[in-house]
């Protein structure tokens, strides 16, 4: 059973990664049965794989893919086939903003890799910026996904969504790395001095 979640959640991950790609590649051939049966396996695999703590945006999220389903099927449109990568984008905003009224999200992951000793104040304030930080990336990146649903082609959309975006991603996660590493670096070199 484990190893069937395993399996579950990467080919979750990989269509969920891939869906522009796969979005633009079936609209393009007009494969549409092809695309609805894709939503909802990502749907349904999105709920199975869930853990405890991700269950209720899992759950959002399947729910929005639904919805986009049944608009598609209401109304023929494809536009709504092309609102994942905003919906996700909006979830996670959420979800990184909730967590600023309690435990930010950054200082959950970053507690995990820190020393007791070093989570003090300076760490804490330190992990809420970066996670208003991500905030801030959450509503641009959605915004600028938003734009390319309603002004672009498809293959823009799919260029954005499907590679700048992750582009993007990478570009936020190694400059978030090395300013920690030198936030770190520096928190240490100081606490030796004294």
């Amino acid at each position: 059973m484990i190893k069937t979640k395993k399996v579950l959640q990467f080919l979750s991950g990989m269509l969920g990664i891939s869906y522009p790609l796969i979005v633009y590649f079936l609209l393009q051939y007009k494969l549409f049965i092809w695309l609805i049966v894709c939503l909802l396996f990502l749907a349904l695999v999105r709920l199975i794989v869930a853990k405890r703590q991700t269950l209720m945006v899992n759950i959002i999220i399947a729910s929005l893919l639904l919805a986009m389903v049944l608009l598609y099927n209401l109304t023929s449109s494809e536009q709504f086939l092309l609102y994942y990568p905003l919906i996700v984008n909006v979830v996670f905003f959420c979800s990184f903003y909730q967590s600023l009224l309690k435990v930010p999200i950054v200082e959950q992951f970053a507690a995990i890799y820190t020393p007791k000793d070093r989570q003090d104040k300076s760490f804490k304030v330190y992990c809420r910026n970066v996670t208003k930080a991500w905030c801030y990336f959450f509503i641009v990146n959605g915004t600028i996904s938003l734009i390319t649903v309603i002004y672009a082609d498809k293959w823009l959309w799919m260029v954005y969504n499907g590679i700048i975006a992750y582009i993007l991603i990478a570009l936020m996660f190694v400059t978030e790395y090395a300013v920690r590493r030198l936030v770190m670096s520096n928190y240490i070199y100081h606490n030796r001095k004294e």
